[in-house]
Parts: C-alpha cells; sequence; structure tokens
C-alpha cells in the first residue's frame, strides 16, 4: 500500500508540476552535457487518457491524419537550482532522441517534427538525459476532430501562418509580423468554445482530442515574444538608462520651429516601433498578462494592445519645461508618440501658449532631452 501510494505520488508530481512552467519564459537552446540536468514531461493539457481524464500513466492522443507538427514543443522541460528555476521545451535541448513505433501511421524525424499518415496508434518516444516520454498516438480519420468545432480550420491556417513568420525564433526581424499574424489568429479563438490550447473540450473539461497540434509551437513563439517587447529598450525621454547616463539618443534635430503657439513636432531618429509602444503601455498590459492571455487572464488584453497601438501614447515623466532667454520657465510641456511615426508631438500644459520668440528647454528637459532650441514664429 505504502508503496503504490508512493507511486502516485511520484507521478502526479511530474504531471501537475508542469502547469508551473507555462507562466515562465522560454530559454535559448541548451548544450547536450546541461541537459542532462533537465527533468520534464508531457504539457499538462495533454495529459488525458482514451477517456478524456487527467492522468500521469495510460495516455493516449487522438490526431488527425495529414497533421504535420512539433511533438518536441508537447514537452516542457525544467531544472531547479537553489532559487532559480530555468525552463524550456524539449526542442530547445541538444541532443533529443524521437522514436515512433509505427512509422507508417506517424513518423518523426531527429528535430522532433511529427507527421500524421494514416488511421492507426502508434508509440512516440521522446528522450534526453532524464527527460523520457512515451505517449500513444491514435491517428484519426482527417476532418474528424476539426469539423467538431467551428472555425477551427481556418484557426488552424492562421496559427500556421504566425508560426512560419517568426522561422525559428522571434526576433526584431519578425516580432512586428508575428504579432499581426497573433491577433488575427487570437481574434477567431476568442469566438471559439469548444477548444482551448488547440484541445477540444467537453463542458469545462478537456479531452484527449488534440485539434491543433500546432498549437504548442504557437505558444512557445507567443512567449518569445512577450520576451523580447519586455527586454527591448523602449522609447523615453523621461527615463535614466541603466549606465546612470540620461537618455538623449531618440532626436535627430536640436532645433525646431513651432508654427503653433501651443503644440510642436519632434523629430526622432526611427519610426517608433510595436515594441516601442508596448513597453511604454504597462498600466494596461504586463508582460505576464501576455504570455498568459488564454489562460486566467482572459483574451481582453489583445484588443488592449491593438488600442494602445493605435492611437498617441503620452510618454511617463517626460513633463519638461521650456525657458525664456532670461532663464524664466514660459510653460510646461507633455510629450506623446505614435507607433509607425518618426515624429514626436508636445503639447504645452494647462492651455499655455508661448509668444514669438526663441526658448529652450530647462535644465531637467536638456538632461533628457538635450540641447533642444525652439523658435516659435
Amino acid at each position: 500500500m505504502k508503496h503504490q501510494t508512493w507511486i502516485r505520488r511520484i507521478a502526479l508530481f511530474l504531471c501537475v508540476a508542469l502547469v508551473l512552467p507555462t507562466l515562465l519564459l522560454a530559454t535559448p537552446s541548451v548544450d547536450a552535457q546541461a541537459a542532462s540536468a533537465y527533468k520534464g514531461g508531457l504539457n499538462y493539457y495533454y495529459c488525458r487518457d482514451a477517456k478524456g481524464n487527467y492522468s500521469t500513466r495510460n495516455i493516449k492522443v487522438q490526431v488527425e491524419a495529414g497533421q504535420k507538427f512539433v511533438i518536441g514543443d508537447w514537452v516542457d522541460c525544467y531544472k531547479t537550482s537553489g532559487y532559480v528555476y530555468k525552463y524550456c521545451k524539449l526542442t530547445d535541448l541538444k541532443g533529443t532522441k524521437y522514436k515512433s513505433s509505427n512509422k507508417k501511421v506517424m513518423a518523426v524525424t531527429s528535430k522532433g517534427v511529427a507527421t500524421t499518415k494514416k488511421t492507426g496508434t502508434t508509440t512516440i518516444t521522446m528522450k534526453n538525459g532524464k527527460v523520457n516520454v512515451k505517449l500513444q498516438i491514435q491517428v484519426v480519420k482527417k476532418g474528424s476532430l476539426t469539423k467538431q468545432v467551428k472555425n477551427s480550420a481556418t484557426y488552424q491556417t492562421r496559427i500556421n501562418e504566425a508560426i512560419k513568420s517568426a522561422g525559428t525564433k522571434v526576433n526584431w526581424k519578425n516580432y512586428e509580423t508575428f504579432f499581426t499574424k497573433l491577433d488575427a489568429a487570437e481574434k477567431l479563438n476568442r469566438k471559439m468554445k469548444k477548444m482551448d490550447g488547440g484541445i477540444l473540450k467537453k463542458g469545462n473539461n478537456y479531452t484527449n482530442k488534440v485539434v491543433i497540434p500546432q498549437y504548442a509551437t504557437y505558444d512557445k513563439y507567443r512567449q518569445q515574444l512577450a520576451a523580447y517587447i519586455q527586454d527591448r529598450p523602449a522609447v523615453s525621454f523621461g527615463t535614466v538608462a541603466p549606465s546612470g547616463k540620461p537618455e538623449t539618443t531618440m532626436l535627430s534635430s536640436s532645433a525646431i520651429t513651432m508654427t503653433s503657439a501651443s503644440t510642436g513636432v519632434l523629430t526622432l531618429k526611427k519610426k517608433v516601433s510595436l515594441g516601442d509602444i508596448l513597453k511604454v503601455q504597462m498600466e494596461y498590459i504586463s508582460s505576464s498578462h501576455f504570455r498568459n492571455a488564454y489562460g486566467t487572464y482572459g483574451h481582453t488584453n489583445y484588443d488592449a494592445m491593438k488600442k494602445a497601438i493605435s492611437k498617441p501614447y503620452e510618454l511617463e515623466n517626460a513633463v519638461f519645461s521650456f525657458v525664456d532667454a532670461d532663464g524664466y520657465e514660459a510653460a510646461t510641456l507633455r510629450i506623446s508618440v505614435s507607433y509607425g511615426s518618426d515624429k514626436a508631438t508636445f503639447k504645452l500644459e494647462d492651455g499655455a501658449s508661448l509668444t514669438a520668440g526663441t526658448y529652450t528647454l530647462d535644465e531637467q528637459g536638456q538632461k533628457y532631452i538635450g540641447n533642444l532650441t525652439v523658435t516659435v514664429q
């Protein structure tokens, strides 16, 4: 009895513990020697037996014939070192071995790319160091799962487009395109009630039927996008850089002419990017919200992101003053930026206006923006 209880506890831990890694960011590839220290197993969502019940044993996943996906992304790997928790996908570990017991039903490449061929059952083995996962895949008739969820075929197409736009990893060259594809996919996903995470649901319960097997890879890229946005330097005139020096590199001109007595335009060195806007929009969107937009936090964050991007955003802490030739404060101003523009606008506060003449920024403004000279006509 004690032995059986011990076995159940260990099995439960290995599968339940995989819920936590979905809250963390994916890590870069790990070399073979370091990979041996990782533990892991099948992602929580796929821990279902043939009846759809949560299980750590007798897992039998259904996938349609004709599907192609990265099955290595179904496996979560993790290791701890003191209080440091590291998480990755099996595909991030070098030296992983993949094997299918029936290649005529489903074939798996050395990189974990699976192709379902004809109806039948096969056992897939994925092994890397301490990570050793076996699961049964039952390949069912093509279209038998997707037809159970309205618009699932279109949703799958959009997910595949997002994955393709990211290539091997979300980076500075593709992240804006990936976000556009991601938003299109999630807009459709919000209308789908019978599926979550690519898994067919029966009421509030998950089944063992994987309608969108590519979803795990898609979600991995979403995590990469969240990490990329979190790490990007944002457009900020009111923040001191990590070096301790003010960020003054965004302006391309140190002299401007105002055609209006209360508003003006600053020319920037580059167009404001998606990362810039999302970075400064943290009062609406946090990185953790972004990574979990499909789960605990719901799907509303994508709408908030689009609204944030589509309208000018007033930069936090970017409040400075113009002073006249005698050094007296003439008016304070706030600065706003817009996605896709290389211009930043400013507006004088409290309905103030400047008379014709030449002005400079106060000491605080010069510290963060630079020696900007403003001429009012």
